[in-house]
């Protein structure tokens, strides 16, 4: 009880990510134009108050903190931190945002994941003191972030790209939509003039109801060609079916796994590890139930391990120990032949 206790007590001083897109979110509600300091300053709080929300803990270790040497250090690395929250909100506000166009960010979205466990794993590591172990950690947390951008970058200059191409093809529509309503016209005034002749022999058809069949000949015919050039126009802007990711995925190089391997993909949407063991396949969701980080398998072990507060779960996803409040959720998975599938 009394381990369990000390590593929820980390909880206290560990900004959910959640917490600091929200806050950077109403701040920009209210200041659009916002310094990074700023930024900084709202979305994470002050050291010494972190310190003061964390004392009954310190004193366990550190007996006079006004005297402690360690504390500049502690505030430098909380600098540090604190950058890295602010490139970490502004990445996954500017994912957040994106996925709701036209885009699909799936893969970017999976990979923010890696970001947050990076992030997260900073509080507790900041304990150590290190200036090379909490900037290793920064390091990885902007490189996952850089990446990300650049791939949504990549995204945004092809969907530029895409409408650029569409506007020779939309001017097309334009002036044929002009050339078919300009020969409607001189039709229905050839028709017109037509109609001050005398009227047709018995049996066939009256004037206007010649007049209104080619009328609706030439609205269907124009309804049709303007539905043939904007469909593929939206498809070409709309890549895919909106709606999320497959909820059944096949393990790709599942026959070439061993006894021990594990294979990280996504399912509808979300990180799942898919483990080789002695009675076959399982699949587990990724995410730690404690605050979301990506856990890894440890093949060595035999158990998935958290970085972020030592959590470890067994093969099965039962919390062995550390702070999860639950067991990792479980996925089916079915095998065909060689093929391997995945569902919710």
């Amino acid at each position: 009880a009394g381990g369990r206790r000390h590593f929820h007590l980390i909880e206290r001083i560990t900004q959910p990510s959640g917490l600091l897109i929200d806050r950077y979110n109403a701040l920009l509600a209210t200041e659009p134009n916002v310094t990074p300091e700023r930024v900084a300053t709202v979305i994470h709080p002050g050291p010494k108050e972190i310190i003061n929300r964390a004392l009954p803990t310190c004193m366990d270790c550190h007996e006079d903190l006004e005297d402690d040497t360690s504390l500049p250090v502690l505030f430098t690395l909380l600098d540090e931190i604190a950058h890295a929250e602010l490139l970490y909100v502004e990445t996954a506000n500017r994912l957040d945002r994106m996925s709701q166009g036209v885009l699909l960010v799936e893969d970017q979205q999976f990979k923010l994941g890696d970001a947050k466990t990076h992030l997260i794993a900073l509080a507790p590591l900041q304990h150590t003191l290190s200036n090379e172990k909490v900037g290793a950690k920064v390091a990885e947390l902007v490189g996952v972030c850089d990446e990300i951008n650049a791939e949504l970058d990549q995204l945004e200059a092809g969907l530029d790209h895409r409408r650029k191409l569409l506007i020779p093809v939309w001017g097309f529509a334009l002036v044929f939509a002009l050339m078919f309503y300009v020969q409607f016209k001189r039709l229905k005034a050839r028709y017109v003039i037509m109609g001050d002749k005398p009227s047709p022999k018995p049996g066939s058809l009256a004037e206007p109801e010649r007049r209104t069949f080619l009328e609706w000949m030439i609205g269907a015919g124009s309804a049709v060609a303007a539905a043939a050039l904007a469909i593929p126009g939206v498809m070409y802007l709309w890549p895919a079916a909106r709606g999320g990711g497959a909820s059944k995925v096949e393990v790709v190089g599942a026959d070439k796994m061993k006894p021990g391997d594990s294979i990280m993909l996504q399912v509808d949407g979300k990180a799942v590890v898919v483990v080789l063991g002695r009675s076959g396949f399982k699949a587990f969701s990724a995410v730690c139930t404690h605050l979301g980080c990506l856990v890894t398998w440890d093949s060595a072990a035999g158990d998935f391990k958290c970085p972020c507060h030592a959590a470890v779960f067994d093969a099965n996803g039962k919390v062995v120990s550390g702070p999860p409040p639950a067991p990792m959720p479980e996925y089916s998975v079915n095998q065909v032949g060689d093929s391997v599938y995945v569902t919710t």
